[in-house]
């Protein structure tokens, strides 16, 4: 089973103040949002975290017929672009992509899975 997430950069842009009060305290963990205070690029930080967690709940909700909101039950950990998103101790296994425009993060239940993906564009 995997999870798949796009965040359109620009987009969250002019459609989301991540930097609003209340905003990371009901999103991230307190060591997810330290990963945030530290990095040199919180906006890519913050979106990076949310597409891991957005790939994560896609599968877990289809593995388990279930759907909530509860992002911080989703504790994340990265190096680099490669993670891992921790629920109910069940873990999966991310891959990341950032480009100028978009995150994209595929969330596996397995390390041995191997998906790739190409960005695309759809043009109208």
């Amino acid at each position: 089973m995997i999870g798949n997430d796009i965040v359109d950069l620009n987009l969250a842009k002019t459609q989301s103040n991540w930097q609003r009060k209340g905003f990371l305290d009901k999103v991230f963990t307190k060591k997810e949002q330290k990963l945030i205070s530290r990095t040199d690029d919180s906006f890519r930080m913050v979106w990076l975290l949310w597409s891991m967690k957005e790939s994560a709940y896609k599968s877990y909700s289809r593995q388990n017929n279930i759907r909530f909101y509860a992002p911080r039950k989703f504790e994340c950990e990265v190096n680099n672009l490669k993670g891992t998103v921790t629920i109910n101790n069940t873990i999966y296994f991310t891959t990341s992509t950032i480009s100028s425009n978009c995150i994209h993060t595929i969330a596996t239940l397995n390390t041995k899975e191997s998906i790739t993906t190409d960005f695309f564009k759809l043009e109208n």
